[in-house]
Formats: structure tokens, C-alpha cells, sequence
């Protein structure tokens, strides 16, 4: 082994980096390095999921997909795996609260934060009671967007 040689493996919600330090005299230092957050995004409108794109991607959050479409919702989410997805309230075929109990019983269930530009006391509370983890109402700020998905991945602490 050279001196510079490493070994990734990776372990659930962590990458172990192993460092070699000496030739003659191999110890190993441990280092937990968490990987990145990871999203989809679910919105019919092109634009808004751009934004929210690049908002997520100026976070260090890895969005694995997008789509306008209800219907390849689940089918994405057991293909990718990711941590958040973002899901519209308002799509063409589906309503995203038709869609959140069903991708709450994936497993592993990804947290969901629901988007809307039309947010009532009634949709917050239909949404939180089925189990998202956050809400955003159209238009947001990015900081708004940030903080939404910072509580629901436990990252506002």
C-alpha cells in the first residue's frame, strides 16, 4: 500500500473513509462523513421545478429526478431512494394528497414536503395530518424552501 491510498465503503446513511498514514506502521483513522441529502421534485410547472432545483443543488441537496407527472411518482421514488421528495398539491392526473399516503408506505418512506400556491387552513392541515413533514406555498423565497426541507430532514438543528 502507498501512503496516500484510501478505501471507500459505503455503510447506510454514512460514508467510512479509511486513511492509511504510514506504509510500515498501517493504522486507520475512522471519519463519518454523511451523504448527501437526496430529493425528488414533483411539479407540473417546468419552471418552478428549475427553481426549486437550483435552490436544493445551492444546498448540497442531490436531486435524483424530476417530474411533471403523477403517475411515475411511486415508480421513482422506489427506484431512487431519496430522503425528501417535494410534491405538488395540484397535478393533472392525481392530487399530491392522493399520492402521499401511498409513497408514506414505501420503505424506506422518504419525508415529503407538499408545494401549493393554494394553501387553506384546511389543505395545511389534510397534508400535516397525512403525514408531510412540511408545507411551501407558491411563491416562496429560497430561504423559505430551505427552511421547509431543513425541518423535514432534521437538518435545523
Amino acid at each position: 500500500m502507498s501512503y496516500d491510498e484510501s478505501e471507500v465503503v459505503r455503510k447506510g446513511e454514512s460514508v467510512y473513509r479509511m486513511l492509511i498514514t504510514a506504509p510500515r506502521h498501517p493504522f486507520a483513522e475512522l471519519i463519518t462523513m454523511p451523504r448527501k441529502p437526496t430529493c425528488i421534485l414533483i411539479d407540473d410547472d417546468s419552471v418552478l421545478r428549475g427553481v426549486m432545483s437550483s435552490i436544493l443543488r445551492s444546498a448540497d441537496i442531490d436531486v435524483l429526478a424530476e417530474s411533471a407527472h403523477a403517475d411515475n411518482v411511486i415508480e421513482l421514488v422506489k427506484q431512487h431512494h431519496p430522503r425528501l421528495v417535494m410534491l405538488d398539491i395540484n397535478l393533472p392526473e392525481r392530487s399530491g394528497l392522493e399520492l402521499l399516503p401511498e409513497i408514506l408506505k414505501l420503505d424506506p418512506p422518504p419525508k415529503v414536503v407538499m408545494v401549493t400556491a393554494e394553501a387553506t387552513v384546511d389543505r395545511v392541515r389534510t397534508a400535516l395530518g397525512s403525514g408531510a413533514a412540511g408545507f411551501v406555498v407558491k411563491p416562496f423565497t429560497p430561504a423559505k424552501l430551505l427552511a421547509a426541507v431543513g425541518h423535514a430532514l432534521g437538518l435545523d438543528h
